[in-house]
């Protein structure tokens, strides 16, 4: 089966690029498949995560508007539109050369430039990566929200119908913003890395991983845990990432007095060995599009105490048994539910035995089955349909 991957760039440190790869990779492993992925411009940023020698790599080489994250995704977007019909042009000739059974787009700048249905042999999937109106929350005025929200009911109106598939990560995300839409999927990304010794939950740290950005909230984890401190001052978070707010969360620390305390750790690519050094995982974001360090630190036993934003959480968290869910906003009760796991051993353990044993659910293998039981019944499908009309 010929599948090909459709995106920007999986080139950075972002989290679309290291799933895609992940599960490109697994998926180039199983006999039968060949994978493709075709970029708009892979020359821009380091490339961070591995890329299997299975894979057929096209870098069609459009010198796309690079993302500036200093501009909202609005303004991002509309300038990234000057390289549309060069783009079109070269996606297309590409998939006519590859001649393919699946694309598979996350619909970032090339939503727009899929034929329809009837213009098309191969079946597209597309991936919502994200919580619908995300971007929304992300613009910083009323009228950038207005056009987003615009935005979002065109790309709805003509994208979205193209598409035999709609994958999304959680059941939250379904009921939400997908109720009544028959051709919804969900197939959760899975754990990025396996650990087969977890934690000894011995390390008085708490570790928590993102990018140091709004939505990621680190400002209320950081507040939590400066009540946490007053209990347990013996106890450090560290905090893994990079971005923007990075020098407003160091403010933060100082002027808390927490510089013995708290840490801003940077990025690293080896997330796991940071984990296996922590007991327990700490989640303060606003809004998910699925979050799957979670899993990862449940893979390496450790239990999660987490806002209960939208979305990932509720889905991935049982509050009381492998972690704790808290509302969004309760600072205090961020803070006190990681006291209750720090004072209590038994609990603890217990809660990191139940932690790693939820990350099986998303076991890499397990996760690639899904995609191909979808690939098998979309192209089925197709072959019954050209069947009936010979």
């Amino acid at each position: 089966m010929k599948i090909v991957y459709s995106l920007n760039s999986i080139r950075g440190q972002g989290g679309i690029e290291r799933i895609t790869l992940i599960i490109a990779n697994a998926l180039a492993q199983i006999d039968g498949n060949e994978v493709f992925i075709v970029v708009a411009d892979n020359k821009s940023l380091e490339q961070v995560y591995e890329i299997s020698p299975l894979i057929h790599l096209i870098d069609l080489n459009v010198n796309s508007h690079e993302w500036n994250p200093a501009f909202p995704d609005l303004i991002n977007n509309m300038i990234s539109w000057t390289t549309k019909p060069r783009h079109r042009s070269l996606l297309r000739n590409a998939l006519k050369r590859i001649a393919p059974d699946i694309v598979i787009t996350c619909g970032k700048t090339d939503k727009y430039l899929f034929p329809s249905k009837w213009k098309r042999q191969w079946k597209l999937v597309r991936i919502f990566h994200e919580e619908k109106y995300i971007e929304v929350k992300n613009s910083p005025t009323k009228f950038l929200k207005w056009m987003t929200r615009v935005l979002i009911f065109l790309d709805h109106l003509i994208n979205v119908p193209k598409c035999d598939r709609i994958i999304v990560l959680t059941h939250e995300e379904k009921e939400r913003n997908w109720q009544g839409k028959k051709n919804v999927l969900i197939i959760p990304n899975p754990v990025t890395f396996s650990c087969e010794t977890p934690s000894l939950l011995n390390q008085k740290c708490v570790i928590s991983v993102g990018r140091l950005d709004r939505l990621k909230n680190y400002s209320a984890l950081i507040n939590a845990f400066k009540i946490v401190c007053e209990r347990h001052n013996d106890w450090c978070l560290n905090i893994y990432g990079d971005g923007p707010e990075k020098q407003h969360l160091q403010q933060q620390i100082n002027d808390l007095e927490l510089q013995n305390n708290v840490y801003l750790m940077g990025f690293v690519k080896d997330i796991r060995t940071a984990m296996l050094q922590s007991s327990i995982f700490g989640f303060s974001s606003l809004s998910e599009g699925y979050g799957i360090v979670l899993i990862e630190a449940m893979e390496c036993g450790l239990p999660v105490v987490s806002y209960q934003c939208a979305n990932g959480p509720k889905d991935i968290i049982t509050d009381g048994v492998n972690g704790f869910l808290v509302p969004v906003g309760e600072e205090k009760m961020l803070a006190d539910k990681i006291c209750t796991i720090i004072e209590d051993k038994e609990l603890h353990h217990k809660m990191g035995i139940a932690a790693k044993a939820n990350a099986k659910n998303y076991q890499l293998d397990h996760i690639a089955n899904q995609w191909m039981s979808l690939f098998y019944e979309l192209t089925s499908a197709q072959a019954r349909r050209i069947l009936t009309k010979m």
